[in-house]
């Protein structure tokens, strides 16, 4: 039985809507919930020396290809390192 126009437009959107349910935006993308618009500075830093504000929220510190959980937690702080010690990225989620 063919498909009908109507049919794949009701399937296109149904997968359009549930991409756009995602909770979680793609990384690089969420708001700047945690403040890491103000620490890009730090970015080819050593992790080590860095200096967090006290205001921060959680933070979670990990090298470049390290398993993450997938949750979405907006108030976090990520610094990634890369094999040295040296901060690649510090973004929010």
């Amino acid at each position: 039985m063919p498909h009908t126009p109507k049919f794949a437009l009701a399937v296109a959107l149904a997968g359009l809507v549930a991409a756009c349910d995602s909770a979680d935006p793609p990384v690089g993308q969420a708001p700047d919930t945690c403040g890491a618009s103000l620490l890009q500075v730090h970015v080819g830093s050593d992790a080590d020396d860095l200096i967090l504000p006290e205001t921060a929220g959680p933070v979670r510190i990990h090298a470049e290809g390290d398993p993450l959980t997938m949750d979405f937690n907006p108030a976090r702080l990520n610094v990634e390192t890369d094999g040295q010690g040296i901060v690649q990225r510090i973004y929010c989620g």
